[in-house]
């Protein structure tokens, strides 16, 4: 995890997404880390940092959330566990900011990763659905 100071945020980094999906497929985040594709998640954990000068290209925590899954999800880094392991980085994401998912919802969030994975969500539905999720 790195604490931006300027924004007072806190970002998963590639070790945090290492280990989540290493718990997923039963391996280490060492041999995560070691996957060709990896490049993709290391651009997508950056993209909600993204600055234009001194301004924020997604100045709420909602936004960002929003554009981490959405960068995340559809890459497809894994041999198996993309989507989960893009909605488990989401979590991780907003719960170090203070703003964690309420309880399981399996029939909404289901649906919505599967969406954003497929590129069929824009960051205004993704967002909307982070909002009343936390």
């Amino acid at each position: 995890m790195t604490l931006d100071l300027e924004s007072c945020v806190m970002y998963p980094e590639l070790g945090d997404y290492g280990q989540i999906a290493a718990g997923l497929l039963g391996t280490v985040p060492r041999e995560v880390e070691r996957l060709p594709r990896i490049d993709c998640v290391e651009a997508a954990l950056a993209a909600p940092r993204v600055r234009f000068g001194a301004h924020d290209a997604y100045p709420t925590l909602i936004e960002k959330a929003a554009v981490l899954i959405d960068r995340l999800a559809p890459p497809r880094p894994l041999p198996d566990a993309n989507k989960r392991a893009a909605f488990l980085t989401l979590r991780l994401f907003l719960k170090l900011n203070g703003r964690p998912f309420i309880g399981q919802d399996p029939g909404t969030d289901i649906p919505m990763v599967e969406r954003i994975a497929a590129g069929e969500a824009t960051i205004g539905e993704i967002s909307l659905w982070v909002e009343r999720r936390t």
